[in-house]
């Protein structure tokens, strides 16, 4: 998928360029134009082949020879074309020229953007391009043997008519065809493709021959023939052997005099042109007529006609695939509570038809749970008719049709199967969360969940030992080497079943459990079919979504905020135009945790993905898919870090930031320089600077978050088609900076904090000239006087201090949708709080961070309550001390939806919460707080509530009552919380089941607790 992730990041980078304020092409180019239309076709023939492909239209060979010719055809263009982006940029630096204004001529690409269109793409996915390509060049030898004065050269013109016809008809063709007949038109691109091919040779000789019989002179001969190959062909050497349009004759030639030596059989060429034209016009009218192409072009060819749609009929038939078993001695192991749950579902009274469906991650055991309910002996004496049908990815409705009536009564017809109302049940099990919800009948779901650490060492001593005892001094390890497995069933088994075949010594077990990676890998063949399924069936830019979770290391529990952003700056996902970009992408990720190929580690309460992770096995997977793909490429040590492991590699990921500082790897990474456009250094920080590799010119995303820098890095400058760059520095950004023309996100990390009210700007002016900026992070940073410049497309700006937000600031920011804001208190709190009254102004501001970075714990502060922006939705306040009275005039604000008070936000022992208001609000978070009482609501406060969440509020007595009211409540959350409050909020729980709602979960969790709150 690194290739249509390249096709996207081109279409992306012109975009760029045609839109910035900052480029000018000089002259004008239109053929940019051009490759950005061929470059939107090959991404829709790269998703047909795929769909065809999936469906068993296309053999698999034929399949990966088209992708693997739009690869090098992108991968080339797209090369030669930053190459040449970033090295005229480049040469255009100064820094006395503020703004810069960037003049780009791509006419030395032109021959490259046209070579490209014409030829590299003819050969990926039928002739048209290529027709339109040999029309374009019989054109233009007849203008070059006018341009000269020669007679022109014979039947052009016929042929030109003749190429015209067929461009026609072609092109009715791609817009009449369809899935269905996609196999006809395979047949009629191959064979005009390569009649096509025949004549096009027998052009340029015919074109070489017309010249050489009006020249005298070889000389002559020779350098305006090569002239005039140059001018046809865009200034490629006629001597490539590798290029198939140019004149390979020219390769034989010792010296020129040879030229008046060359003789052309012209009969020979009449014959193939009149052969040619007349052929096309025969499959023209036959296809037109509904015959199949394969019958006029091979009539005497019925056997391998015959064979060939024997075998499409073949590869189209329905395949099966089952997960494998665990042994029979561990079937129930974790399973209890399902089949209990599920049991209840199949044999209640309803007489209604009921779908149930068990939902998990491949390889969780959904299989094995729905046999142990298939076979439960309650469940058969409780339905007289039984069916078990596997259905793979690939499937036809009639033949699943014939086999459930094969076990019932093949005599019964399948349109007399209807739902006649008695107690039939359906039970479906499945990896993708959207397909229960496509049942049209009533539904109940089991979301399957993974083994804690006890149910996962049952499973491995069982799969191990069978019915025997594990020997004890094995058994801690056994348990350490069981958690490592992170309660995946298939795994675990797996495991199991390496381990029970190697040595049974403490030493050994000590080695896997401390280095769980070799195990994993060692089973990779037993899970790989059963993992990449899920893989190969997504669509292509799902594909490249996860594949990317190969960035962050193992386990690691990833903010989705921070993924969302280095996806939008790679630029390889584009959105369909009826939602923002941003929005597609973080509806991308959802599709990944329905299909359960990555796990929700937390929810928002807008129902998005706050954190996610990859469960280790299917981390393997990605980085391995990944490196083959030439995708990404993970350094986790120097044995991987070699010259072959990265060459061509798209991405490099380093996931220990001290190789940086190894000679030979660092070398290794300058020697793929043209080819790499991201380095994700995502390992654990790195206290002490390593020396980064900034050879890589072409750089996109450059994430050094994880290092530090005493100076700043100057290369980076030179990197001027960079998008993202997040690194960890104290002291000032330089002017030039303004020079990263195409900088979206900009984030700077302190490793020390310097406290300062009035500190320096570690911001230059220049940063207003960068109009590409998205977001923007430098942490207690000021944004300068905009002197009337402005960041249009600023949607997010964090760790800007409180003064520096002045009333011309905010105005050069009008997008802007997310502020974080640190704020330092002094004698006059008015004064340092007046920015709220300005912030009021930003009509697109939903999320609103403000933090007392010297708060005072001892006193309340008297300054009013800020009028709040109209269009927010998420309020978080840290320090400030405010009196709980003060929440009146928040409660008022009807859009807001998350309210965070953190950090004695507000003071006092007691909070009257029976005002009505918070309409909106779905989250309240109160933490590190001396409030004592939460007095008693009225009906209409906080209507729409679904978390509560109270962290480090030692002295709080008590929840009210009307919480568990508010039907709409989902989850109470207590940390480090009084006894009585847990009380109280285990009785609302209580009185909530007891009316039959069972919804509302109570989590209770103290700091000492390892682990996640528990129920």
């Amino acid at each position: 998928m690194a290739a249509y992730a390249a096709l996207i990041s081109l279409k992306r980078t012109i975009e760029s360029l045609k839109n910035s304020s900052r480029v000018s092409f000089v002259p004008p180019c239109p053929e940019i134009g051009l490759l950005y239309d061929q470059l939107s076709t090959m991404q829709q023939i790269f998703f047909q082949v795929f769909i065809s492909h999936r469906e068993s239209i296309l053999l698999p060979s034929v399949a990966d020879g088209l992708h693997r010719q739009i690869e090098e055809a992108v991968y080339k263009i797209e090369d030669v074309f930053d190459s040449h982006v970033s090295n005229q940029f480049l040469s255009q630096i100064s820094e006395n020229n503020h703004p810069l204004v960037f003049a780009l001529d791509l006419q030395i690409v032109v021959p490259e953007i046209n070579f490209f269109i014409e030829s590299d793409f003819a050969g990926c996915y039928g002739p048209l391009p290529h027709v339109i390509a040999v029309k374009r060049m019989i054109a233009q030898i007849q203008a070059w043997f006018q341009a000269y004065s020669l007679l022109p050269c014979p039947h052009m013109e016929f042929l030109y008519e003749a190429y015209s016809s067929l461009q026609k008809f072609l092109q009715f063709v791609k817009r009449t065809s369809t899935v269905d007949n996609i196999t006809k038109r395979e047949h009629l691109n191959m064979q005009i493709s390569r009649e096509s091919l025949n004549v096009t040779k027998s052009i340029r000789l015919l074109a070489l021959n017309n010249y050489c019989s009006q020249s005298e002179s070889p000389s002559t001969i020779f350098l305006q023939f090569k002239d005039m190959c140059e001018t046809i062909f865009g200034g490629r050497n006629i001597t490539n052997g590798d290029n198939a349009r140019m004149l390979h004759e020219f390769e034989s030639f010792e010296d020129e005099n040879q030229l008046l030596k060359l003789t052309v059989d012209l009969a020979k060429i009449n014959e193939d042109i009149n052969s040619f034209t007349k052929r096309v016009k025969e499959i023209e009218e036959s296809y037109t007529n509904g015959a199949h192409p394969a019958r006029i072009l091979f009539p005497q060819d019925n056997d391998d006609f015959n064979f060939f749609t024997a075998m499409m009929k073949k590869i189209r038939e329905v395949y099966i695939t089952e997960e494998p078993q665990l042994s029979n001695s561990m079937q129930h192991v974790g399973l209890q509570d399902g089949i209990i749950q599920i049991r209840s579902w199949l044999t209640n009274v309803q007489d209604d038809l009921l779908s149930l469906s068990i939902v998990g991650m491949a390889g969780i055991g959904k299989t094995t749970l729905a046999k142990q309910v298939y076979k439960d002996p309650k469940n058969l004496s409780h339905f007289c008719d039984r069916v078990w049908v596997t259905i793979g990815q690939k499937y036809e409705l009639d033949e699943i049709m014939m086999r459930i009536l094969a076990q019932l009564n093949p005599e019964i017809d399948q349109n007399d199967l209807e739902d006649d109302h008695n107690g039939s049940r359906i039970l479906l099990t499945t990896r993708l969360d959207e397909v229960p919800n496509q049942a049209i009948t009533k539904e109940e779901v089991h979301k399957m969940q993974i083994l804690n650490k006890e149910d996962s060492w049952d499973l491995l001593r069982g799969t191990m030992f069978q019915d025997k005892l594990c020997p004890p001094e094995l058994v801690k390890t056994g348990k350490k080497i069981a958690e490592n497995c992170e309660g995946l069933p298939i795994l675990i088994v797996a495991v199991g079943n390496h381990l029970s075949k190697a040595e049974m010594t403490l030493e050994y077990w000590n080695h896997i459990a401390e280095n769980g990676n070799e195990v994993v890998m060692d089973a990779d063949d037993e899970l790989s079919n059963v993992l990449l399924s899920s893989y190969k069936h997504l669509v292509p830019h799902l594909k490249a979504c996860f594949l990317y979770m190969a960035v962050f290391p193992q386990n690691y529990e990833i903010p989705t905020s921070k993924l969302i952003n280095l996806w939008f700056a790679e630029g390889f996902l584009e959105s369909d135009q009826r939602k923002p970009l941003e929005e597609y992408l973080v509806g991308c990720l959802a599709e990944l945790a329905f299909k359960n190929l990555i796990m929700v580690c937390q929810w928002s309460t807008t129902g998005t993905l706050k954190t996610c992770k990859v469960h280790s096995a299917y981390w393997h997977v990605c980085v391995r898919e990944a490196g083959k793909e030439k995708f990404m490429h993970v350094l986790s040590s120097y044995a991987n870090s070699v010259t072959e492991h990265i060459r061509n590699q798209r991405r490099l990921c380093v996931h220990k930031n001290v190789l940086f500082g190894i000679k030979d790897v660092h070398t290794t990474m300058a020697s793929v320089s043209t080819t790499t456009r991201s380095l994700l250094c995502t390992g654990p920080p790195h206290q002490y600077p390593v020396p980064v590799c900034f050879d890589l010119m072409l750089l996109r995303v450059l994430d050094a978050l994880g290092i530090r820098f005493y100076l700043f890095p100057a290369e980076v400058l030179k990197l001027l088609q960079i998008r993202y760059f997040a690194f960890t520095y104290n002291g000032k950004l330089p002017t030039s900076i303004s020079k990263l023309w195409n900088l979206q996100y900009l984030i700077v990390r302190q490793s020390l904090r310097i406290k300062s009210r009035r500190a320096q700007s570690y911001l230059p002016r220049e940063i207003w000239n960068m109009k590409g900026l998205r977001h923007l992070q430098v942490m207690g940073s000021d944004l300068p006087d905009p002197c009337g410049g402005s960041l249009p497309n600023l949607v997010t700006l964090l760790d800007v201090n409180a003064h520096n937000c002045t009333k011309k600031v905010l105005q050069g920011i009008p997008n802007l949708k997310k502020i974080g804001i640190q704020i330092e208190l002094t004698l006059d709190n008015a004064e340092a709080l007046s920015f709220f009254d300005r912030l009021a102004h930003l009509r697109q501001l939903e999320s609103l961070k403000c933090v007392v970075v010297n708060p005072n714990t001892r006193s309340q502060v008297v300054a009013p309550i800020p009028i709040l922006a109209p269009g927010l939705k998420k309020l978080s306040l840290s320090g400030f001390g405010y009196p709980w009275e003060y929440m009146k005039t928040i409660a008022k604000h009807h859009n807001l939806e998350v309210l965070k008070l953190r950090g004695y936000a507000f003071r006092g022992p007691n909070w009257e919460v029976n005002e009505w208001g918070f309409l909106g609000l779905k989250l309240l978070l109160i933490e590190d707080s001396d409030l004592e009482y939460l007095g008693d609501m009225s009906f209409n406060c906080l209507p729409s509530l679904t978390h509560l969440i109270i962290r480090h509020c030692y002295k709080l007595k008590n929840i009210p009552d009307a919480i568990g009211k508010i039907h709409t409540l989902k989850w109470i959350v207590l940390v480090d919380s009084n006894p009585s409050v847990v009380a109280y909020a285990k009785e609302i729980q209580k009185v909530r089941e007891s009316c039959g709602d069972k919804a509302l979960q109570v989590f209770v969790r103290f700091s000492a607790d390892d682990g996640k709150p528990k129920a």
